[in-house]
């Protein structure tokens, strides 16, 4: 009996043994459970953090590649047309304002006017040109004095970015966001740099809806400078001066705001380089490399003193500029000029014997032909865009 009570307890104990070693064992079980859940909970967790950062930089990605693959609008000859277009409109214009004046009678009591018209109009003219509008009697000298001034103040206008609100003038030109872009295009690839020209410039603009501000902003400077060629005339009494004042508002309206939309195009929807229009120096040395006569010799041929200088600018011409790397991070412009301006030289001013005179006139024609030419061009390029496409 005692044998018998002695091996029960003695396998009760071994169960017993067995019973805590199950319960040590689950209790490790249950821990080890645990920790695979936290791990598993924080891989999950990571696993969520990784997704959403693929997320944002799968977008990030597509905007960058929407950002530096944004291809032109417009191509360079496409620019070109519209430039050459813009330059008719100079032309006929100057044409028509010229013929407002009477220089055959010379009003008195302008001394001071015309003094302060010089000193505007030196910007645009050289001293040989403002100088001759006050004796001479041929208008194709008054056309091509309004020509130079027209096209010194579209230059501006094209040249500068959008203008901004401001307060106290009602319109502030944006030359803070110039300096910016310059900075950038030092550091930066073309691809990166024109899509930030592009964006600030599109940016710029959308306080100004329609571009009216900009427009009645622009619209009378130009208006004011043009009068100033009147006055320097001496043929123009100020009575006179303030009564053509609406009429030179008026022919300069379209020219303005086709200004402005060059000014846009290359601004915003060209992006692979810097297209910027160009005029010659006035005063300065006739450089047949960048320049063409207006009215000269087509051929190339013709020959050029040393002293023949530049009277001003009749004709806006193109130029194209692209950041290369010049190593490291830093990039410098190459440039290239697609379109030589066309200049009005000293050799214009020669004394109007026969032999000169003729010269001119053989000039003037070549220019009306030119344009003529070009309108046509413009015409039969506005009637293709018209017409049917063909589908690839």
């Amino acid at each position: 009996m005692r044998q018998r009570d002695e091996h029960w307890k003695a396998r009760l104990d071994e169960a017993q043994r067995r019973a805590d070693g199950l319960k040590a064992a689950l209790a490790q079980r249950n821990r080890s459970f645990e920790e695979l859940q936290a791990r598993y909970a924080s891989l999950e967790r990571q696993w969520q953090d990784q997704a959403k950062l693929l997320t944002a930089r799968t977008a990030e990605s597509q905007a960058a590649q929407t950002f530096l693959t944004k291809a032109d609008t417009l191509s360079v000859a496409e620019v070109r047309s519209m430039v050459g277009d813009l330059n008719t409109d100079i032309f006929q214009t100057a044409a028509k304002l010229a013929e407002l004046v009477d220089l055959s009678i010379r009003a008195g009591g302008l001394g001071a006017e015309a003094q302060s018209a010089q000193a505007v109009l030196q910007r645009w003219l050289a001293k040989d040109l403002y100088d001759a509008l006050a004796t001479t009697q041929d208008i194709s000298i008054l056309q091509i004095a309004i020509q130079g001034v027209i096209c010194g103040c579209c230059r501006e206008i094209i040249s500068r970015w959008p203008c901004s609100r401001s307060q106290s003038k009602g319109v502030k030109e944006g030359r803070e966001c110039r300096a910016i872009y310059d900075t950038i295009r030092a550091h930066e690839v073309q691809a990166v740099a024109g899509r930030w020209r592009s964006l600030a410039r599109g940016h710029m603009r959308q306080w100004d809806e329609g571009g009216q501000a900009e427009y009645d902003h622009y619209l009378p400077l130009v208006t004011s400078d043009v009068l100033q060629v009147y006055a320097l005339t001496g043929c123009v009494s100020l009575e006179a001066l303030s009564s053509t004042k609406g009429t030179v508002f008026k022919s300069l309206s379209e020219i303005i705001r086709f200004a402005l939309r060059i000014r846009n195009t290359l601004g915003e929807e060209i992006t692979s380089c810097d297209l910027e229009v160009v005029t010659a120096p006035q005063g300065q040395p006739f450089n047949p490399q960048c320049m063409d006569e207006d009215g000269g010799d087509e051929s190339g041929q013709q020959d050029y003193s040393s002293d023949t200088q530049v009277l001003c600018t009749t004709q806006l011409g193109l130029s194209r500029t692209e950041s290369v790397s010049s190593g490291g991070k830093k990039y410098q412009h190459r440039g290239e000029i697609v379109t030589n301006c066309k200049v009005a030289l000293s050799s214009f001013l020669q004394p109007a014997e026969v032999p000169a005179r003729a010269l001119r006139d053989e000039r003037r024609r070549r220019r009306e032909n030119r344009a003529q030419r070009s309108d046509k061009t413009s015409e039969s390029m506005s009637a293709s865009s018209k017409g049917p496409r063909r589908t690839e």
